[in-house]
């Protein structure tokens, strides 16, 4: 168990993408013969033991356990800001003649406890949970309780269990999609093929090109066609017999999020591939909605109802498209499944005056394909909406990295947050505000620095989230720095020249 710990305290310290690989890597290649692979992959996995008490009934032991004044088991349970935590400090440490359990006997007994009465769990917590270390009780707590969450996304397992395969990450990603759907983790199953794999991974496309401007494609327009397009995610219906798995960019199966897209294709009897978008069903919501529900995120299925838009459609794997897309669509499938808008436009200089309306038209971007098949297309995003926002609160990885930076606009005489942008290190503006952040703190809040609201930045926008939760009723969509403004507040936007 506290080798497993171990593996979990480092996933939950990891600051970047690639650590977590490396981290999950590291332990399905070096440590599995000691503890078992199965077990970690399920609970990684997201699938945990039933709880054996709640956190309502521990809170309710404390006297019993530790014999000590109500007055100061409320008062710790204030401080440390949940019954775990407490439980888990006010445990002492001892040394003791126990061996360590690996991981699966700590589940076999976890999962003994839960048919045990209440003296036997409490003697469990007192006396056994007396061998480890902070984190690993805080761990079996959680576990025992049914608190516990992956430290780890869906993306993220699958890109680490890739690396210690070393196979290409969609087919771990079927592999183990097919497993979850069984109920059943097995690691060393994971080197083995599926039945009708290939068939059923995503096809293999090359990105489509963003570009600034249209001054590079010097052919007539005679030769091309645009389409309006939304903010979406990007990805693949891939339909083989019975099967249909829908694909997002991770790459990952998401096709129990949205059954009836994946219905709409069991109306075809053909093997094909959509590429294409998923967007909100209800235009009016912003895309963050959608990417919540695909990252599993606590948002209301009526919230996440999506419609895939499709791109193209592939009849084999050879890359033989379908010549007429909307026939193919409008002809089998239901309002769940939709193709982008085709623009009636007669020449490059109607486009570009239609571009420069575009999202008062409704779309985020114009997707520019050639005629003749197989040729290279462009997603010519709509121009980015800006404002100057003022620095407010900087969140450190350690004391020597940025993690996270947030910008506020002026409402009246006080500052609110419209804007979160993650950091990692590698961007010209970190080394800049790391210096201000060191002059410039105002308060301290573990991690969080509240700095002086004087340094302004220019910020590029896509669109706006209204969040009634936001102390601003608002947040802005895929926020970046643009360039620094100046160490004057004054300089900084109020909210008003949002617009809304």
């Amino acid at each position: 168990m506290k080798q497993f710990s171990e593996f979990i305290q480092d996933l939950t310290a990891a600051r970047n993408e690639d650590s977590v690989q490396r981290i999950l890597k590291r332990y399905f290649t070096d440590t599995y013969s000691v503890d078992s692979p199965d077990d970690a992959l399920t609970l990684l996995a997201g699938h945990f033991p039933k709880a054996a008490i709640s956190s309502r009934q521990l809170k309710s032991w404390l006297p019993d356990i530790f014999e000590l004044p109500e007055w100061l088991l409320e008062r710790s349970m204030e401080e440390s800001g949940n019954i775990v935590t407490t439980v888990a400090l006010l445990l002492k440490s001892e040394q003791t003649d126990q061996t360590d359990l690996s991981l699966s006997q700590f589940l076999e007994k976890l999962n003994k406890l839960y048919k045990e009465n209440d003296g036997e769990i409490q003697k469990f917590i007192s006396n056994d949970l007396a061998q480890y270390d902070q984190f690993t009780k805080i761990l079996a707590l959680k576990l025992l309780t049914g608190t516990v969450r992956s430290p780890v996304s869906p993306s993220q397992l699958i890109l680490g269990l890739a690396m210690a395969l070393k196979l290409p990450a969609e087919v771990v990603c079927l592999r183990l999609y097919t497993m979850n759907q069984q109920g059943q983790f097995d690691f060393q199953a994971l080197k083995n093929s599926i039945l009708g794999e290939s068939e059923l991974l995503p096809l293999y496309l090359p990105a489509v090109e963003i570009i600034g401007n249209t001054q590079d494609i010097e052919s007539p327009w005679t030769e091309w066609s645009a389409y309006g397009i939304r903010s979406g995610i990007n990805c693949q219906i891939v339909k083989h017999e019975n099967t249909v798995h829908l694909w997002v960019e991770g790459p990952e199966i998401v096709s129990d999020l949205f059954p009836e897209i994946c219905n709409s294709l069991h109306r075809y009897e053909g093997n094909l591939i959509l590429t294409g978008q998923l967007v909100n069903r209800n235009r009016d919501l912003p895309i963050s909605i959608l990417q919540k529900y695909v990252g599993e995120s606590s948002v209301g299925p009526q919230s996440a109802e999506a419609v895939f838009v499709v791109r193209d459609v592939y009849l084999n794997r050879l890359g033989q498209a379908e010549p007429d897309v909307p026939r193919f669509v409008s002809g089998r499938f239901d309002p769940y499944l939709t193709i982008e808008q085709r623009l009636h436009c007669t020449s490059w200089q109607e486009l570009h005056i239609l571009h420069s309306n575009c999202r008062a038209v409704g779309y985020d971007a114009f997707l520019l394909k050639r005629n003749t098949p197989d040729e290279k297309s462009y997603i010519w995003k709509a121009v980015s909406l800006q404002v100057k926002a003022v620095l407010m609160y900087v969140e450190l990885d350690g004391s020597r990295y940025l993690k996270s930076i947030t910008f506020g606009l002026h409402r009246g005489d006080e500052i609110v947050p419209v804007a979160k942008i993650q950091d990692d290190g590698k961007s010209i503006f970190s080394a800049d505000i790391l210096e201000f952040v060191k002059s410039n703190t105002l308060q301290r809040f573990g991690p969080v620095r509240t700095v002086t609201p004087s340094l302004v930045f220019e910020l590029f926008f896509d669109g706006i989230d209204r969040s009634p939760r936001k102390k601003a009723g608002l947040t802005l969509i895929r926020p970046r720095i643009f360039r620094k403004v100046g160490d004057d507040p004054s300089l900084s936007d109020s909210i008003d020249a949002l617009g809304v």
